[in-house]
């Protein structure tokens, strides 16, 4: 098996479009050699780290990028929806906490609980009546739903905003750093000879071809 490992942020609309399209391979076994691992990284954090301006915030592209994200629901078949107060909750780091949360609770849970948890925060943020993903009740009740224990998600809460997570979130930058990141998703394929890594969520053929996949990936549902 072949890590893969998508670096993301529960405020990145292409994260959450990047997701799911890598859960879906793993649906059936559909791509047989794919192991999925999540890592948290604050994406502000990489911009700075770049000197790259997030594309909110230049009028023209946040036009243009409000309008891709409909068609890429629409062609994808994976409901999304921007809340209406995005760039306010971007620019007030809202959703730091929810990460933060994320990143403490990973090695409390095994690794097919925390893939699905990611998708519970994703769904639960990107819609027409979004949760905040950030109140410490809400990111309880989420993880409840999902299974997990309550002596798990009381460690995590009380955790989250300790120096060893502070430093694991440093870690991962720093890894998306030395890659080369601008900004998030990149998904890195853990190849034996050298790992390769891709941006955004337009390039499942490419992990599928890094992979050796015979099949191709699935871009909508059956």
């Amino acid at each position: 098996m072949t890590i893969v490992e998508l670096f993301y942020d529960i405020i990145s609309p292409f994260s959450r479009f990047q997701y799911e399209l890598l859960m879906r391979q793993l649906v059936g076994h559909h791509w047989k050699t794919m192991q999925l691992k999540m890592t948290p990284v604050m994406i502000r954090e990489v911009f700075a780290s770049a000197e790259n301006m997030p594309p909110g915030m230049n009028p023209s592209k946040a036009i243009y990028l409000n309008r891709d994200l409909k068609r890429l629901s629409d062609f994808h078949q994976i409901p999304f929806s921007l809340p209406k107060d995005f760039m306010q909750i971007a620019i007030e780091f809202k959703t730091d906490p929810a990460l933060q949360f994320l990143s403490a609770i990973q090695p409390h849970i095994d690794e097919a609980s925390y893939n699905r948890l990611v998708g519970i925060f994703f769904q639960n943020f990107f819609t027409k009546n979004p949760a905040e993903i950030w109140n410490p009740d809400v990111m309880r009740q989420l993880t409840a739903d999902v299974g997990i224990s309550s002596e798990s998600i009381d460690k995590s809460l009380n955790t989250m905003t300790n120096d060893e997570n502070r430093k694991k979130l440093e870690k991962n930058l720093e890894t998306v750093k030395n890659l080369g990141g601008f900004g998030l998703p990149i998904t890195l394929i853990h190849l034996p000879d050298k790992p390769q890594w891709v941006f955004g969520s337009d390039r499942m053929h490419i992990i599928g071809h890094l992979l050796n996949e015979t099949k191709p990936p699935i871009l909508r549902k059956e």
